[in-house]
Parts: C-alpha cells; sequence; structure tokens
C-alpha cells in the first residue's frame, strides 16, 4: 500500500512538474514571438518617415511602402491571434489596443488597395508603433 501511494505521488509530482514546464515554455514563446512582432513595428517605424517621403515622387518606392503595410497588416492580424499566458495579460491587453490602433490607421491609409500618401504622413501610424515599442521593456521584464 505504501509503495502504491508512494508511486501516485511521485506521478503527482512528475504530472506537476511537466504542466509547470510546459506553462514557463508557453510564457517565454509568446515573450520571444511578441518581441519578434514588437522588433518587425520598430524596424517600419524607422524606416518609414524616409519610405513616405519618397513615395511622393518614386512609383516604385510608394510599391514597397504598400507591400510594407499589407505584410504589417498580417503580422498585427497574426499577433492580435496569440493567447498570452497569464502572468502577460495586462500587457498583452495594451498591445492589442495598440495594435487595434495600428490596424486601423494602416486600413484607412490603404485606400481600395492604394496607399494614401499625404493620408499616411498625418496619420498616427509612427507615433502608435513607438507606443508599441514602449512596451518592450515591461515585456522583457515580465516574471517567468
Amino acid at each position: 500500500m505504501k509503495k502504491i501511494a508512494g508511486l501516485f505521488i511521485l506521478l503527482t509530482i512528475l504530472l506537476t512538474g511537466c504542466s509547470l514546464f510546459n506553462e514557463v515554455n508557453e510564457s517565454l514563446d509568446y515573450v520571444n514571438e511578441t518581441k519578434d512582432y514588437i522588433q518587425t513595428l520598430s524596424d517600419f517605424g524607422a524606416e518609414a518617415p524616409q519610405l513616405i517621403e519618397e513615395a511622393n515622387s518614386n512609383p516604385e518606392v510608394e510599391q514597397e511602402l504598400q507591400q510594407q503595410l499589407e505584410g504589417l497588416q498580417g503580422e498585427v492580424d497574426q499577433f492580435l491571434q496569440m493567447e498570452p499566458p497569464a502572468v502577460a495579460e495586462d500587457l498583452h491587453q495594451q498591445l492589442v489596443n495598440h495594435s487595434e490602433n495600428l490596424e486601423t490607421t494602416i486600413n484607412q491609409v490603404m485606400e481600395n488597395g492604394n496607399i494614401a500618401i499625404e493620408q499616411l504622413e498625418n496619420s498616427q501610424l509612427i507615433r502608435t508603433i513607438n507606443e508599441i515599442n514602449n512596451l518592450l521593456n515591461q515585456l522583457e521584464n515580465l516574471q517567468l
């Protein structure tokens, strides 16, 4: 009887350990994927002002800018579908709010599949990306 009880306790500890290990792995995956997402936005935010300026006079650059915006839409959509670990729920909600604003802005400047450069110049796109980027420190400081 003692052997069965000992085996039961051992199995319980192992299963609890595996569950905890899975939670930590999922949390680390979330942090890494979110960091990649923020870095993608940050990279675009750094390049965008120059691209926007050049797109006014160069149709090739305008096409490149449009493709990058379409790529960002995909990144935002993918991020919005992520499930955060419990420890990151508040931060994730902040990121979701900013990401939804970003998505709305991108949709507004993409008229019928074409980019509205003047509207993009006057948009809050870069400011929203910077706000998302500012949350990176909070993400890196999560207690996992």
